[in-house]
This record gives C-alpha cells, structure tokens and sequence, in this order.
C-alpha cells in the first residue's frame, strides 16, 4: 500500500509516472517521527503488534531470500 501525506493528485501522478498499481491513501494526521522520511520509497515493515521490524529508506529487492524468509518468520506468529 502507498500512504502519503501529500495530496492525491500528486501521489497519483508518481503511481502513474512509476507505473504502479498499489492502493493509496492519504494520512490524516502525521506519521510517527520513527517513519517520517522526504525520500521516495520509504518502506516500513510492522508486525502485529505496531512494532516497526524493519525500515529501508531507498530501492530495495523486496523479492530476495532473505527478505521473503523474513516475512515468513512474522506471519508465523
């Protein structure tokens, strides 16, 4: 999912230019300090518990072992 605090218009204007196909929404109040970030993407994965288990500022390769494993290991629990 996408969430911005920017306006629809623009966010929609980077799904477009990016070519994504993500469900955006649009933040009513600001987000935590631990995920403020002016860089796109920013990426935040939390668990069930709201915890932030993993915070990657920048491009990565969310389809690599070692982040798939990681996912595995939270939906176990």
């Amino acid at each position: 999912m996408f969430v911005t605090t920017d306006s629809f218009e623009k966010a929609n204007t980077f799904m477009n230019k990016e070519n994504l196909t993500l469900p955006v929404y649009q933040s009513i109040t600001n987000p935590p300090l631990e995920m403020e970030s002016s860089t796109i993407p920013a990426t935040f994965l939390i668990d069930k518990q709201g915890n932030i288990v993993l915070a990657k500022i920048g491009t990565a390769n969310w389809n690599s072992d070692s982040f798939r494993g990681k996912l595995d290991q939270l939906l176990k629990k």
